[in-house]
This record gives C-alpha cells, sequence and structure tokens, in this order.
C-alpha cells in the first residue's frame, strides 16, 4: 500500500521533480492505442478518444476498452462521510461554485504559461473551446453534484477515467506530433505533468474557496475541508501520484501559492483561452446589459494581473463595485440571514450569471452523438427561469431597500378580513 508522504515540502525541488512526471498508466494506453491508429492527425486522435463510447464495436480500441472495463477501487483513506459532506458543501453553494467555474478556476489556469500552452494544443485539437468549458463543467457536476459521483460505475467516476485518457492523449500528441509548433521543449517539463495536475486540482478547491470568502459566502471550514477531500479522491482517480495525496487545507494553500509564484506568466495562448471564454460567457447573456457582468466578475475574483494574462477588460465601476459590497459583507458578518439587500448585491448578480449560463449549456445540442450537458437535479431546479427569477429577486431587494413608509406604500401587507362572530 502506498503512503503519503510524510512533512512534504512544498518546494521548487519537488516540483521540479514532478513537472517532469506524467502518468505512467494513462500514457500507457495511449501508446498502445496509438500503435492501431497510424497516420491519425492529431484532431481525429483526440475526437477517436473522446468519442469512444459511442463508436461501432468494429471501431474500438482493445487498449482503451481494457482501460475502461477496469474499475479500481477507491484509495483505502477515501471516507464516506467526508464524500457525502463535500457533495452537500457542493448543494449548498452550488450556484456561487458554478459561477467560480467561470469566472476564477478556469482563468487562473489560463494564467498558468505552461499549462496554457497545452490547452491551447488542445483547443485546436478540437476546434471548440466552449465544448471544453462545459465538459469540464460536468465532470465537476458529475463528481460533486451527487452523493456517490465518484464511486466505481458512477457518472463522476467515468468522467474522471475519460478526462484521464484525454490528458495521456494530449501529452502523447504534443510530444510526438510532428504539427505542433514550436515542438514541445522536454527539459521545461512534461506536459500535463503532476505539478500541473496538481495545479488543476488547486483551480477547483483553493482556489473555490478563495472565491466564496472574496463574496462574503458563509461556510464552516470543516465541510470545505470535505470538499477538498472529495476533490483529492478525484485527483487520485485522475492519476496524482498516490503518495502527494490526501492533501491538508495547509497544503493546498502552499501549492497554490508555489504555482502561482513557478507558473504565472502572459502567454499568447492564455490570451486566447481568456478571451474565448469570455465570448462564451456573454454570448449566454441573453440581456445587453447584462453582457459586461462576465469580464467585470473575471477581474474581480481572479484580480487585475490574472486578467490582464488572460486578455480581459472588465469595467472599472463593476469591480469596484463588487469589491466594496463584499468587504462590507465580511467587515460587519452579515450574510443573507441577517441582511438580505446587502448580501443579493453579490450573490443574487453572480448567482444569475451562474444560471443563465448554465442554462445556456442545457439549451446547447452536443454534437457527434455526445450526450446532452446534464445538471444534478437539485442544482437543475436553481437553474431553472433565470431570467424571471432574477427580475423577481430585484423586485424583492429593491422593496426593502426603500424606506419603510414608501415600501408600506407600494406593497402593503395583506389584510386579514374580520373573523365572523
Amino acid at each position: 500500500m502506498i503512503r503519503r508522504m510524510a512533512g512534504i515540502r512544498w518546494d521548487d525541488t519537488l516540483f521540479d521533480q514532478l513537472q517532469m512526471i506524467g502518468d505512467p498508466l494513462a500514457d500507457q494506453v495511449i501508446v498502445q492505442h496509438a500503435a492501431t491508429r497510424p497516420g491519425a492527425t492529431a484532431a481525429s486522435f483526440v475526437k477517436d478518444i473522446a468519442g469512444h463510447l459511442v463508436l461501432p464495436p468494429p471501431k474500438c480500441s482493445p487498449a482503451i476498452d481494457r482501460y475502461l472495463s477496469n474499475r479500481p477501487p477507491l484509495p483505502t483513506w477515501a471516507s464516506d462521510d467526508k464524500l457525502r459532506r463535500g457533495t452537500a458543501f457542493f448543494e449548498d453553494h452550488s450556484l456561487q461554485i458554478g459561477m467560480t467555474l467561470f469566472c476564477a478556476s478556469l482563468p487562473e489556469a489560463y494564467a498558468a504559461a505552461r499549462g496554457a500552452r497545452v490547452l491551447g494544443l488542445t483547443k485546436r485539437m478540437t476546434k471548440d473551446p466552449v465544448r471544453r468549458i462545459y465538459e469540464t463543467a460536468q465532470m465537476i457536476f458529475d463528481c460533486m453534484g451527487a452523493e456517490g459521483g465518484l464511486h466505481p460505475g458512477e457518472a463522476g467516476y467515468e468522467d474522471v477515467q475519460r478526462v484521464r485518457l484525454m490528458h495521456g492523449a494530449v501529452r502523447y500528441l504534443a510530444l510526438n506530433d510532428s504539427s505542433v509548433s514550436p515542438p514541445w521543449d522536454v527539459g521545461d517539463g512534461l506536459p500535463l505533468n503532476q505539478e500541473e495536475l496538481l495545479g488543476t486540482l488547486m483551480t477547483f478547491t483553493q482556489v473555490v474557496f478563495e472565491a466564496l470568502d472574496r463574496m462574503g459566502v458563509v461556510y464552516d471550514p470543516a465541510d470545505a475541508e470535505a470538499y477538498l477531500h472529495s476533490w483529492c479522491v478525484a485527483g487520485h482517480l485522475l492519476g496524482i501520484r498516490p503518495d502527494l495525496l490526501p492533501l491538508t487545507p495547509d497544503d493546498a494553500r502552499q501549492i497554490t501559492a508555489a504555482i502561482r509564484r513557478r507558473q504565472r506568466r502572459p502567454s499568447a495562448d492564455g490570451a486566447a483561452l481568456g478571451q474565448a471564454l469570455v465570448k462564451a460567457l456573454q454570448d449566454s447573456m441573453t440581456v445587453p446589459f447584462l453582457r459586461p457582468l462576465p469580464p467585470a466578475l473575471i477581474r474581480w475574483q481572479v484580480g487585475a494581473e490574472v486578467a490582464r494574462i488572460n486578455g480581459i477588460k472588465g469595467h472599472a465601476s463593476l469591480d469596484q463595485f463588487f469589491g466594496a459590497v463584499a468587504s462590507a459583507s465580511r467587515r460587519i458578518n452579515l450574510d443573507a440571514r441577517h441582511n438580505p439587500v446587502l448580501s443579493w448585491l453579490v450573490t443574487g448578480v453572480t448567482g444569475h450569471v451562474s444560471r443563465v449560463v448554465l442554462q445556456s449549456f442545457l439549451n446547447a445540442a452536443r454534437a457527434e452523438a455526445r450526450p446532452q450537458f446534464q445538471l444534478p437535479q437539485s442544482l437543475e431546479a436553481k437553474v431553472a427561469r433565470p431570467l424571471p427569477r432574477f427580475r423577481a429577486q430585484l423586485r424583492t431587494v429593491s422593496a426593502k431597500m426603500l424606506p419603510p413608509v414608501v415600501r408600506n406604500r407600494l406593497h402593503p401587507a395583506p389584510t386579514t378580513p374580520p373573523r365572523a362572530t
């Protein structure tokens, strides 16, 4: 049994080692699969793997079939209680976490130049960056949005298996495809190496916690730790080196700080990905005056430096507005139970962005016989009818902001008819 390394020092010495390590299991499967596809282009190679489960039997790859049919159990350290608690944490904050995926997690990932180059290669192979965004969202909702989603045979478990295989395919192509220009410099680390896998895990955990804190969302730290534990289980299934897991909250903070220091820098790929993300989010906004919200929310969530790396220009006034309201909420320790007006000014607007984007994904047809985008039942109920819900909330909050005399005139309390004697 592999045990977690005791007293890990998350320093440059360790990360320099991790950037030279890929995922031996997935890499072996891809090498075996590639031997059966001589002459395949990069795009067809990725498309073949992505659509493997819906291909007719004669076209299936024996290597991939063996990989997918082998369903190893969860690691011995996985806690069912923490997995359930992690799911509950997601359900409690699903709209905010959904918004954070688009406005913080992905921009943080794009700001890491080496990782952005890999994502840039993937974008060119698939020709559809928006699809990559909602496929990432689908994996998150399948893993975290339904109890037991990470257990063998469940949707989240199978999503992670496929993503792990896709990581191996992109790593193989980055190193072997002659169309990659300039050629990948292995001296700078393998594509999708262990450092980058840990960095991706941080965008779905530590970056989420930072974003929730920035919004003034109140939560139990023990629940957040359970959510981190759930993602560590997902990280194990994604091929992160077993002796590095599970992570503690302090580990997550140290890893995030180190990777930001080591990898955050401008790149053409990061800017292209960031601009494609903003366009996808703005295209989801059916009301024109709401279209400035996505870039403003991104700037507010990740800060001016990451926004600049992503080529994102938000309205400074909105950026300052969100920051001021959230700061006031934190300072005087108010949440929705104590002051719904102040809380809604941040969580209501961000929740609406998440509803609109997720609703647009639900309405978008998946090409090439892929399944429709799906949400957990509890989240789908929250996403339904985003614009009427937003208008109703706005009316309610506007009424609460009026002076009592005016509010009572516009919204008189219902009268109770006299009881018959």
